[in-house]
């Protein structure tokens, strides 16, 4: 099932999970999803109020315009942050599958780094995960 966050924003496509059980609470009916599924929706949910936050910023004709190379390099470093805790993998475990030091980890994910593909590569196979998911 999927759904639309609100009529009047931006389309965007959110996967319903499927519930995997119903408990009662209180004398309310609350579906059980898995905390995975739980962890992807409010993933979802926060980029979506991350591209309304740049939308409206886009809108505000007072905003200076930003470098898409900016743009890039901050999604960038998000994304590796939302990936790695969502495989619950430490800066200290996703430097030694990279081969680097967590310091260097840290810089990448604190925007202290200037990405090249080579590092999109090598960061994606040690998340185990598609470059697209670090970048979009």
């Amino acid at each position: 099932m999927t759904g639309k966050v609100s009529d009047d924003a931006p389309l965007v496509e959110v996967k319903i999970p499927k519930p995997e059980g119903r408990i009662d609470i209180g004398g309310r009916l609350m579906v059980v999803i898995s905390v995975e599924e739980w962890e992807r929706v409010v993933d979802t949910l926060q980029d979506y109020a991350d591209v309304i936050e740049v939308q409206e910023m886009m809108d505000d004709p007072t905003e200076k315009s930003i470098p898409w190379e900016e743009v890039r390099k901050e999604l960038f470093a998000n994304n590796i942050k939302k990936v790695r805790k969502r495989k619950k993998i430490t800066q200290k475990e996703l430097a030694k599958r990279l081969r680097v030091s967590q310091a260097r980890v840290s810089q990448i994910e604190n925007l202290d780094h200037r990405p090249t593909m080579k590092v999109y590569k090598k960061v994606a196979k040690a998340l185990g995960c598609k470059v697209e998911e670090l970048i979009w």
